[in-house]
């Protein structure tokens, strides 16, 4: 019996953390949604190839730079949910994602009006749940399903062996 309440306090701890993992994921990717927006120019915008011969990795790069409080500040945050550190095999996807932003051109910048070095140039919502961790989804599945097996071995009747 034990072992059953272990596994239901596994459960919700599991299922408790990746909630809060993810409401705190989304109110840091949605915030951006309230911030003021700038004029910001594009500095760069290229990809680049940092693979070897036989492994291709296609990387996006956008710099750009925008003016707040005749502060001058520089950024390569495209969207918060797509780190441009993050390469791929794949140089149309890297190539899809600097499309919209040409080297001079002139974009709409969101930036944090309590720290204006922090800014993005895309806003884009993210759903809760599509922020459930992964790790946590498999974990909370794991220990659902040891409890569902403690409570069926708990409603077995046991049967008392016979010594011979």
């Amino acid at each position: 019996m034990r072992l059953l309440y272990f596994t239901i306090a596994l459960l919700a701890v599991c299922v408790g953390l990746s909630l809060w993992v993810a409401a705190s994921e989304s109110a840091r990717l949605n915030q951006s949604a309230t911030w003021p927006k700038t004029d910001a120019t594009i500095v760069d915008s290229s990809v680049r190839d940092k693979g070897s011969q036989t492994k291709k990795r296609f990387c996006p790069y956008v710099i750009y730079r925008y003016t707040v409080a005749g502060v001058l500040y520089d950024s390569t945050n495209v969207r918060f949910d797509r780190d441009l550190s993050q390469c791929g095999t794949d140089r149309q996807w890297a190539n899809d994602i600097i499309r919209p932003y040409r080297t001079g051109s002139t974009v709409p910048v969101f930036y944090d009006p309590a720290q204006p070095g922090k800014a993005t140039l895309e806003i884009h919502k993210m759903p809760l749940l599509q922020l459930f961790p992964k790790t946590g989804l498999i974990a909370s599945f794991i220990a659902l399903l040891l409890v569902i097996r403690q409570l069926r071995s708990a409603r077995e009747p046991r049967v008392p062996q016979l010594h011979r």
